[in-house]
């Protein structure tokens, strides 16, 4: 009896010491847990410290720039009120992790950085700089005369219009192609063929090597005509299409 008697004791103290560690080895979980939260807040503290001196050091390097602009500056100002907030961060999760750890560990708390102490500028207003307007030279490179009632090149002024290619490839300026016709017909049947006028010469000069993107077609019937149509040699005169050269410095 004394025997079994032992064996019970034995056996109860086994279970009383299981129970034990049981116990201690889920409190020492929990201390666990909570010590890693408190080095994950002193990362976030690292971090947001970083940040608010970088925001900081963005805005001085502006402040201190001769001729910043408006845009410029409020972008530092922005960069400084940044800062400000992530010092604050850091402070904030600074102080909870010393907290937790002061369960834990008997030495002097993790001591929070100062903050950088800055003057908050007032904003410079600088007036833009005044928009110059390019100025545009244009060239007259020459005429092409047109039969009556016809939008066909002559074979005449073939070389006249390569010798302008050569010009126009050379400046890679705009171009522009002015279409006119006289004044025999209506207005609406004389503006279609000042159009096809023009667009035949843009075909000649993009067939030859001048961009498409550098020429500017424009049309305008018998509306300008560069003599008087009282005579049949003024009318001649009148069919045709006007080539310049508009180059902007």
């Amino acid at each position: 009896m004394k025997f079994k008697g032992s064996v019970m004791l034995v056996g109860i103290l086994i279970i009383i010491l299981g129970l034990g560690l049981i116990v201690n080895a889920k409190t020492f979980k929990s201390e666990l847990e909570e010590i890693q939260y408190a080095q994950n807040l002193y990362k976030k503290a690292e971090q947001s410290f970083t940040s608010a001196e970088s925001q900081y050091t963005d805005g001085n390097i502006v402040m201190n720039k001769d001729g910043a602009t408006v845009k410029e500056i409020n972008t530092a100002t922005k960069s400084f009120l940044t800062a400000a907030n992530r010092f604050g961060e850091a402070e904030q999760y600074y102080n909870e992790a010393n907290v937790i750890l002061a369960k834990y560990v008997t030495e002097e708390p993790a001591p929070i950085p100062e903050p950088i102490v800055y003057n908050n500028p007032e904003p410079v207003y600088v007036d833009p700089e005044p928009y110059i307007e390019p100025e545009e030279i244009k060239t007259f490179l020459g005429t092409i005369q047109f039969d009556l009632d016809k939008a066909i090149i002559k074979v005449l002024y073939k070389g006249k219009l390569d010798n302008m290619i050569t010009k126009i490839i050379e400046s890679d300026g705009a171009i522009y192609v002015d279409g006119h016709t006289c004044d025999i017909a209506t207005d609406e049947y004389n503006m279609a063929l000042s159009r096809q006028r023009a667009n035949r010469v843009v075909n000649y000069l993009v067939a030859h090597g001048v961009k498409r993107s550098n020429i500017v077609p424009n049309w305008y019937g018998e509306e300008n005509p560069t003599v008087s149509n009282a005579t049949e040699e003024g009318k001649s005169k009148n069919r045709r299409v006007e080539i310049y050269l508009i180059v902007y410095k």
